[in-house]
């Protein structure tokens, strides 16, 4: 007999259970630890990645892009007290970015068009856009409008694009 009372074999068998919860306890402590040393490992990670961008950043900075600024001193672009800036008529030249050189020519409107805004018997488009409308970074005869009228004959698609415009400005 045991001193909770009843036989020895109900004790033994208690005594099992109480073991076999033992055996499943130090399974989820097992299973606690991996995840708290796993969690703990991820932390000191991202820890690690956050301390090494602000050292980067505070000891090596990167230098300000202001391209546009860049183009309007180098000739492409003119002040416009309405939008800011547009293209300036006649200009030509290299047009320099990050990672690219590329031949461009404005005409006499200050557009990156090779056509004239209307041309009898054709159906004219106008072409709105931003810097992939206006070509940032390729040749004149690889901007959008000029690859348009190559596929479709047809049409006359005058670029009014212009790099760093928004809706407001188109």
């Amino acid at each position: 007999m045991s001193f909770h009372g009843g036989s020895v074999g109900a004790t033994e068998g208690r005594g099992y259970m109480f073991s076999r919860m033992n055996i499943s306890e130090r399974r989820r402590s097992k299973l606690k630890t991996v995840v708290f040393t796993l969690l703990l490992i991820l932390a000191g990670a991202a820890l690690a990645a956050v301390m090494g961008e602000a050292f980067l950043r505070w000891f090596y900075p990167l230098p300000r892009y202001n391209y546009m600024r860049q183009h309007v001193q180098r000739g492409f672009f003119e002040y416009d007290p309405m939008l800011g800036w547009k293209g300036k008529p006649g200009a030509k030249g290299i047009f320099a970015g990050r990672s690219f050189y590329s031949r461009v020519t404005h005409n006499e409107r200050g557009h990156r068009s090779s056509v004239p805004p209307f041309v009898a018997g054709k159906r004219n488009v106008l072409l709105l856009g931003d810097s992939f409308g206006w070509g940032y970074g390729v040749e004149d005869d690889e901007i959008p409008s000029e690859q348009m009228m190559r596929m479709r004959p047809e049409l006359n698609m005058y670029n009014l694009s212009a790099p760093g415009y928004g809706t407001g400005q188109e």
